[in-house]
């Protein structure tokens, strides 16, 4: 089977035109994707999430990977996503609210930057924060 179909029987429409905005937006601000096989991507990115305690999106098909973790992570899973401030992540943060996250967010000027920025942390049961 090739990559195009594979990944085709992996992802949903709604998947593959997430994949397209983080395709676009990479394209346009970070110099590109560097995903060599996008189907393998989706194969591990699913197992590894399935399998986490916390997740950290930053960089990459960060909207595609939101709806990865909607699909596969445990109930008790923490997600944190950087820069959620910006409008390209809109429909990932929307996708994890939807599958019953809550986010939490931090903002403030960040390391690098002169400019107050966003990061959230996403949870769908607050006993997932306690030690």
């Amino acid at each position: 089977m090739d990559s195009n179909s594979e990944l085709q029987t992996q992802l949903s429409s709604s998947e593959l035109a997430l994949l397209q905005v983080d395709i676009e937006h990479a394209e346009e601000y970070e110099g590109g994707l560097f995903v060599q096989d996008i189907a393998r991507f989706v194969e591990l990115a699913s197992r590894d999430i399935s399998e986490s305690d916390f997740i950290m999106i930053d960089g990459g098909p960060r909207n595609l990977i939101a709806s990865l973790v909607a699909r596969h992570s445990r109930q008790k899973v923490i997600v944190l996503v950087d820069n959620t401030d910006m409008m390209y992540l809109l429909n990932g943060c929307a996708i994890l609210r939807s599958a019953g996250f809550v986010e939490i967010p931090f903002e403030g000027l960040g390391p690098l930057n002169s400019y107050q920025s966003r990061t959230s942390c996403f949870v769908r049961d607050l006993g997932a924060l306690m030690c």
